[in-house]
């Protein structure tokens, strides 16, 4: 996937992404970072093209983006929000259903493919005995993994996700991480993810992308980008990095605001 000069504004005023280029390595986990208004979630959105691209343009396979069917697109690519709006009267396994529609025909009919796609989904997710439950009946950490559910039904090769952990406690944002992990390793996945907690991007990443006031300012390997410099540079916070071991994975210190 690769991003060429790509730039989009809200207002006909100064671009907020500003002639951004980069590249994200297929079959593996790319964080993206930076401070509040940093232009993460809008680089997602333009990634999975719920935005449009206002100059420039993105291609996945050496295709340019744009040029795939909203079906042949949703084939390829599947993003999960940190909210979303739906009927609540909807039970769980009613809404992962949905992440099929991209594979039915105008008058096909369901498929047992699609029954174990969906099946698939609910079990990966935690959520196979609670299938029939309304979502009135759940917490905001329960209805984000029925949204990842509906994604992962998508089946498609590359996955982008905004802020994944945001409404889970600590031990649920690490089992989805881990869940994220597996997808790469296991299924070979490509995914994208916005997240603010620098400590998971370190541990759970290959590679990093650092954004700030719409402008990508570092790419690369994640333990070559995340640099106490860096830290200081764009989030104006002091820090140390405690290298790990062959046991434990490098951990990033925050020791107070510049």
């Amino acid at each position: 996937m690769e991003i060429h000069n790509v730039s989009f504004a809200y207002t006909k005023q100064q671009p907020f992404i500003d002639k951004l280029s980069g590249s994200i390595r297929l079959g593996k986990i790319t964080s993206i970072v930076g401070p509040n208004g940093s232009g993460k979630s809008t680089v997602l959105s333009l990634l999975a093209r719920q935005l449009q691209v206002q100059q420039g343009y993105a291609t996945l396979y050496k295709k340019k983006m744009d040029s795939y069917s909203l079906k042949d697109w949703a084939k390829q690519l599947a993003i999960v929000y940190q909210e979303n709006d739906v009927a609540h009267d909807l039970t769980i396994k009613s809404l992962v259903k949905y992440g099929r529609f991209p594979y039915q025909s105008r008058f096909g009919s369901w498929k047992k493919e699609d029954e174990q796609a969906v099946e698939e989904a609910l079990v990966m997710t935690g959520l196979d005995a609670m299938a029939n439950k309304s979502l009135l009946e759940l917490s905001g950490g329960e209805r984000q993994r029925v949204w990842l559910a509906l994604s992962l039904a998508q089946q498609t090769p590359i996955l982008l996700l905004d802020e994944p952990t945001t409404y889970l406690d600590l031990y649920h944002q690490f089992e989805l991480l881990d869940l994220i992990e597996r997808l790469k390793n296991e299924q070979g996945k490509t995914i994208i993810m916005v997240i603010h907690d620098l400590n998971q991007a370190l541990q759970y990443s290959d590679d990093l992308w650092v954004m700030k006031e719409g402008v990508l300012v570092a790419a690369g390997n994640v333990q070559e980008v995340l640099t106490t410099s860096l830290v200081e540079d764009v989030f104006c916070v002091r820090a140390r990095i405690d290298k790990g071991s062959e046991l434990t994975k490098p951990l990033l210190i925050p020791t107070g605001k510049l």
